[in-house]
């Protein structure tokens, strides 16, 4: 019987050689003592994840794996204000929606944000996925059974061109690297990752044109350089194909917008007095500026989804609204093509009369 041996008595030991010997002779249940000794830890150890409440497997389990990363503390600040008063105390395998209901109404009562609740769900769910993953619960994750407030995160905010100057400017004034980074991701719309991952081998200068690499969609692309570009690019210290444009301090790729963009849009007053985060300059502006631009000079919305690399036409609708005057024009400019004719007709009759 090994480790269970002590304290067991013959007739005892005897008892569980005959379950043994007779679960071989029916073939069903634990044949051997290790499989016997299998069953009853796992029998155990089912017990433990049962009883397991939720503050306890976020405190000590998935918290603590958070500790190095930016989103720790928001976290633990959801957790203990939004989180923990509802299920705290309830054991993962007895919470249920309706707990998850609960505390999005308190978050709606509060007059909390749709994006603020859709956090607090992902927390909720990234807590119960790393205890499955951990094999420290085995049950279903009740916040894939919610519907989550849709959020309309979108950023609204594109500068003019007169702003895009100033901006550029100051730029210059505190760092050729970053007013370059910026400059590419203004007038080709690139997103920051794409800037930081160019090679020497991806720009092509006589031809006019970036090979866009590894991007969010997985679809390799083309951007293309205005004169200027071309001249700011020319102006740079060039290297073999396979070396970053835009390197660190080490040499390394950047991995991060520098503080010093922030810190310029502050100065410059672009955010000030502005609450709604939609409305707020940010490096990611500047590639709306781009898409907005474009559509304002009349460009169409399946050229503007390319130049983008937008993986489908929908992402890309969210600047229909800015070329509206354009169509406008163009059914006044249709209007007009109708009425001139008929207008020419009428006064040559007059003539003729």
């Amino acid at each position: 019987l090994g480790w269970g041996s002590q304290g067991w008595s013959a007739q005892k030991a005897a008892k569980a050689l005959f379950d043994l010997k007779e679960s071989q002779r029916l073939g069903a249940g634990p044949q051997t003592l290790r499989e016997r000794r299998e069953i009853v830890h796992e029998k155990r150890t089912q017990e433990d994840r049962d009883s397991l409440i939720f503050s306890d497997a976020f405190k000590k389990h998935y918290l603590p794996e958070q500790e190095f990363k930016k989103s720790y503390k928001s976290e633990e600040i959801l957790y203990r204000v939004w989180i923990e008063p509802v299920i705290g105390n309830i054991p993962l395998i007895d919470i249920s929606p309706f707990h998850l209901e609960r505390i999005i109404k308190n978050l709606r009562d509060k007059g909390r944000s749709a994006s603020s609740i859709r956090y607090v769900l992902a927390v909720i769910s990234q807590t119960f996925n790393y205890l499955k993953r951990n094999e420290l619960y085995n049950g279903d994750n009740p916040a894939t059974k919610i519907k989550k407030p849709r959020a309309d995160n979108k950023r609204v905010r594109f500068l003019t061109i007169k702003e895009a100057t100033i901006l550029l400017e100051e730029l210059q004034k505190r760092s050729k690297d970053l007013h370059d980074i910026a400059a590419i991701s203004l007038y080709c719309g690139l997103r920051a990752s794409e800037v930081f991952n160019l090679t020497w081998g991806d720009a092509d200068l006589v031809k006019g044109f970036l090979f866009i690499k590894d991007t969010k969609s997985g679809h390799n692309r083309y951007a293309y350089l205005t004169d200027k570009l071309k001249q700011i690019l020319q102006s740079r210290e060039h290297g073999a194909n396979d070396v970053l444009i835009f390197r660190d301090r080490n040499g390394k790729k950047i991995k991060d917008v520098s503080r010093t963009f922030e810190r310029a849009v502050e100065d410059l007053k672009f955010n000030t007095g502005v609450k709604d985060h939609r409305q707020k300059l940010v490096f990611r502006s500047l590639r709306h500026t781009y898409a907005s631009w474009l559509v304002q000079s009349g460009v169409d919305l399946y050229r503007v989804q390319k130049l983008l690399g937008h993986s489908s036409a929908r992402m890309t609708e969210r600047y229909a609204h800015i070329g509206e005057n354009n169509l406008q024009d163009a059914v006044f400019t249709f209007e007009k093509s109708l009425i001139e004719p008929e207008r020419s007709k009428v006064n040559q009759a007059g003539a003729n009369r």
